[in-house]
């Protein structure tokens, strides 16, 4: 059994060394010398070109040393081959070397260096070249689809808020994107006022910018594919307060002394150090009435005639001729030391044209509220020292029936017509009262 196995053996180590004889011819083909002694390091020998194989038996002791070389140049030449795998084995048994074996080992020694790395190299180096195709493809394939970007326009209104200190206090963005501007400009409208944190505030305008309707249109030029700010500033609205005014009070009094007794009305006017820098006239509040004449020539009154703030002023009226005061009808007069004279306001009395008759008719609902205008009528004295006259109501109200509402001596009422039969000139003045037919 042994001796077969060493015989299958030799017949491998045999094909080996045919194997690498003819590689090691190819090799000599292309490379003048080969030297040996350097590639493995050992420093024995150079085979030159056209030196002779040795054929003879070698040494015992350098079969484990051959074994190993050729197991590594069988394996870059009969990598295909499924035979390399068994070349391990003989470095498992170095020892083993009968006589009837040495026959067939010259044929290794030839192969331990001819056979090495220069036949691997050239095998190698075309295998990497082809991973460079798919690169170019891409390349092509790309460039023609890639199409220019159009060019987008946005901006965005950035709003500033500050105080009246002018200390900034807030700020908010309004977006106003447009990508459909190919003018690379934009009008942007807003408003001069605006509410921010329930506060007004009003826009600084740039010069040449007018308020239109409350509201500013802006022209701003676009940078493309860029966010454009336009910046618009409000500063906070605060009503200015007003300074205190140090005001004067003035009593204008209205005065009429006549045979009834005296009248006073008192006006009160509020006036400013300005106002009465140059004096202030009383007389421009003068009452003004029919058959009423003022009396006072100057009624000026000036800054040094207040005393804490305080002063009066007194303008005097007289009953101009062919005119009389009469008492407005429930006037009530105080009477004064002098039992003959009576003191009331001048809204007691009426100033009527002598030998006339005053007579004030008044028109209400029966409950109360007004159904026209009061008016005054004058009845003319007559030859007895009579005021007799009549009155028609126009344009009764339909349903309603025209009544006193007080009984009024002297004066009657029959349909729409009320009579009057006075005695005196004193005036009257009384109430027709409209009362809803049942």
């Amino acid at each position: 059994m042994k001796t077969k196995k060493r015989l299958k053996k030799n017949v491998v180590r045999t094909l080996k060394a045919i194997l690498a004889t003819v590689l090691l011819l190819t090799c000599i083909q292309y490379f003048p010398t080969i030297t040996s002694a350097e590639d493995t390091g050992t420093g024995e020998q150079t085979t030159e070109v056209g030196a002779d194989i040795p054929t003879a038996a070698a040494d015992e002791n350098t079969a484990p040393a051959t074994e190993p070389t050729i197991e590594t140049t069988v394996e870059p030449t009969a990598a295909p081959e499924e035979t390399v795998a068994p070349a391990v084995e003989p470095t498992a048994e170095p020892t083993v070397t009968p006589a009837a074996e040495e026959t067939a080992e010259p044929a290794v020694d030839p192969t331990v260096e001819p056979t090495t790395e220069p036949t691997v190299e050239p095998t190698v180096e075309p295998t990497a070249e082809p991973t460079m195709v798919p690169e170019e493809t891409v390349e092509e394939t790309t460039e023609p689809t890639a199409t220019p970007a159009a060019d987008k326009y946005a901006y965005y209104v950035y709003n500033q808020y500050y105080d009246v200190a002018g200390n900034q206090v807030g700020s908010n963005v309004t977006v106003e994107e447009n990508y459909e501007n190919t003018a690379a400009t934009v009008d942007v409208t807003f408003d001069t006022i605006i509410t921010y944190e329930a506060k007004q505030y009003k826009a600084r305008l740039l010069e040449g910018e007018t308020e239109v309707d409350g509201k500013v249109t802006r022209n701003v030029a676009l940078t493309a594919n860029e966010e454009n700010y336009i910046y618009v500033q409000y500063v906070e609205v605060v009503e200015e307060a007003e300074e205190p005014v140090e005001e004067y009070e003035l009593s204008i009094i209205h005065y009429l002394s006549i045979d009834l007794g005296e009248f006073v009305k008192v006006d009160t006017v509020y006036l400013t150090e300005k106002e009465l820098t140059y004096g202030y006239d009383a007389l421009n509040n003068a009452i003004s009435m029919t058959g009423l004449l003022v009396e006072s020539e100057d009624a000026t009154v000036y800054l040094d005639d207040f005393y804490d703030n305080y002063a009066e002023v007194v303008i005097e009226y007289s009953v101009a001729p062919g005119y009389k005061a009469v008492l407005k009808e429930g006037a009530q007069l105080v009477s004064t030391f002098s039992a003959a004279q009576y003191r009331g306001s001048l809204d007691d009395i009426s100033i009527v044209p002598e030998g006339q008759k005053a007579v004030k008719i008044n028109f209400v609902y029966d409950n109360g509220t007004l159904e026209r205008e009061p008016v005054t009528i004058t009845i003319n004295e007559d030859s007895n020292h009579e005021y007799n006259s009549s009155y028609t109501i126009e344009n009764v109200p339909d349903g309603y029936t025209p009544t006193l509402s007080e009984t009024t001596d002297g004066v009657s009422v029959t349909g729409n017509a009320i009579s009057f039969e006075f005695t005196n000139d004193d005036f009257v003045e009384l109430t027709i009262k409209f009362v809803g037919n049942n």
